[in-house]
């Protein structure tokens, strides 16, 4: 793993992902080919890519004030955060793609 890939990702039943700090979590799920919804093209605004982090939450950054308004406004748990604003900093993520398919974009 190259020294600007430093943490991995595990996005069960899909793929590991190499992950920078300075990438997203979407970022890194889109660039390693993973179907990743964003319908508000990674802006916060619209909950598409969140993920269920299954282990590792402490390894994430807290939750940025986009963020935060948006999971407020929709009583996501704290183990539920937008792919397009969370960042790893320390450690390895196993997580899963809450909106697996357009089937579930209701949820």
């Amino acid at each position: 793993m190259s020294e600007r890939k430093k943490h991995l990702i595990e996005f069960v039943e899909e793929k590991v992902v190499a992950i920078s700090r300075k990438e997203t979590i979407l970022d890194a799920s889109l660039a390693a080919g993973i179907p990743h919804f964003h319908v508000c093209g990674g802006n916060a605004k619209c909950s598409t890519c969140r993920v269920l982090v299954l282990e590792g939450v402490d390894h994430l950054m807290p939750a940025n004030q986009r963020e935060s308004f948006l999971k407020n406004q929709m009583h996501f748990p704290p183990n539920v955060r937008l792919a397009c604003q969370t960042h790893v900093t320390g450690g390895n993520v196993k997580l899963r793609r809450i909106i697996q398919d357009v089937t579930d974009i209701g949820l």
